[in-house]
């Protein structure tokens, strides 16, 4: 969810999607809450419980065409429309932005742009998530944070 957006838009993108869920950064839970999600808000925290889940309970039969995600234009025309993603099209770019930067299993790779973005979202994340990279973020993006982020993190790629 871009945190730019008003309560106003992220409720009309909402409604006018069938999403089964959101998942936000705990720092907009308040804007959250003010849209009144029936649908499974959860916040990056509590996806944690996910991983512990037995994974032969969760049955699910996705195939390489179903939608993987839904992307919104920039509503050049009036409203935002959403743009589906098919797994295997996640897949073959993450493929192409693994081999193309050289991601390798155990690289460390600086995230500056937002994931409500379409090209750090798919190249990047998906890229390193591909390869068996790790992804970092800055919580706060100023320059001296960011060089902190760095050199702590020991980031290899941005």
């Amino acid at each position: 969810m871009n945190p730019r957006l008003t309560s106003t838009e992220v409720r009309q993108i909402t409604s006018s999607m069938d999403a089964k869920a959101i998942i936000y950064h705990p720092q907009f839970a308040d804007q959250v809450k003010e849209l009144e999600i029936t649908r499974y808000p959860l916040s990056i925290k509590e996806i944690d419980f996910l991983k512990s889940y037995p994974k032969e309970d969760l049955n699910l039969d996705i195939l390489d065409k179903d939608t993987a995600e839904i992307l919104l234009t920039s509503g050049t025309t009036g409203r935002p429309e959403g743009v589906m993603l098919s797994h295997q099209a996640v897949y073959q770019v993450a493929m192409m932005m693994s081999y193309e930067m050289q991601f390798k299993y155990g690289d460390r790779i600086l995230q500056i742009m937002p994931l409500s973005h379409s090209a750090p979202l798919n190249l990047t994340l998906m890229g390193s998530v591909f390869s068996g990279a790790t992804s970092y973020y800055p919580f706060l993006w100023r320059s001296n944070c960011l060089f902190i982020g760095i050199k702590n993190s020991r980031v290899q790629k941005l």
